[in-house]
């Protein structure tokens, strides 16, 4: 949920609301039955999430990119509140046949099992975000 307890009590019933409207419970489900059945087999677990939830990636050119070099990738996810192109990025990046990690807002962390693929970008305007950002550009 993108609701949280340092909100107002009407926000977070809005956000409920909206996320209820938009087939959470659908999808809460589709998570479970990731977590428990595709997770574990590590073969391509973020282009089975995007199979199960019925979205398709769709590249212009070649992917995997021919000749790329040996040296270590970022690769940035760059709509900072998305979900879907967080998991999306991370589907094209498992198609490389290497170790990666991919830029993404760091409330896709809920998702657990994406914390080993990610270098997390906290965009909350404070210090602490501040440390952990360049923590993580360091780490990049």
């Amino acid at each position: 949920s993108y609701a949280s307890p340092h909100q107002p009590a009407l926000t977070r019933w809005f956000i409920h609301s909206v996320e209820g409207l938009s087939g959470r419970d659908r999808f809460t489900a589709l998570y479970d039955f990731w977590r428990r059945h595709v997770v574990p087999s590590g073969e391509r677990v973020f282009s089975r999430m995007l199979e199960l939830i019925d979205v398709r990636v769709r590249t212009a050119g070649q992917w995997p990119p021919a000749n790329l070099p040996d040296t270590p990738l970022v690769i940035v996810a760059n709509h900072p509140f998305g979900i879907g192109d967080g998991i999306a990025v991370l589907s094209l990046a498992e198609q490389l046949g290497r170790p990666f990690r991919v830029m993404i807002h760091k409330d896709l962390l809920k998702i657990r099992e994406m914390e080993p693929y990610s270098l997390p970008i906290d965009f909350s305007e404070t210090k602490d975000a501040l440390k952990n950002n360049m923590a993580v550009r360091h780490e990049a």
